[in-house]
């Protein structure tokens, strides 16, 4: 869609198309936002889904893929997606240090070192 327009010199087609995915983008978070705060955890993975293809360089995909793993008691998914969220710019360590989902993982040194990533990122 917009290697389409950005190639056929259409420049306005082209930021149309973008404005529609930055809208897309946001919708989609706050759709899957809404299912985590109602409980509704298979409906949140499946829009994460969307929004992986949406907004593949966003990080908030792979924070909330780590919050999926950390409910699901898989600690090496879990630390693996917050790197992966690191990684595409997620350094917002207050939101992982208060997640209930990372309660378990909050005393192990994996996620300490996670938390020192971020911060040493943040700067």
């Amino acid at each position: 869609l917009n290697q389409t327009a950005a190639k056929s010199g259409d420049k306005d087609t082209y930021l149309m198309n973008q404005r529609l995915l930055a809208f897309m983008s946001i919708a989609t978070y706050m759709t899957i936002s809404d299912a985590i705060q109602k409980g509704m955890w298979d409906v949140a993975r499946y829009y994460n889904q969307i929004y992986t293809v949406i907004d593949p360089t966003n990080p908030d995909h792979d924070y909330f893929s780590a919050c999926f793993a950390a409910r699901n008691k898989q600690d090496d998914s879990t630390f693996i997606y917050l790197d992966e969220a690191i990684k595409l710019g997620f350094v917002d360590f207050n939101r992982a240090e208060k997640d209930s989902n990372f309660l378990a993982l909050k005393n192990t040194a994996a996620f300490s070192k996670i938390i020192s990533k971020m911060k040493k990122e943040a700067k």
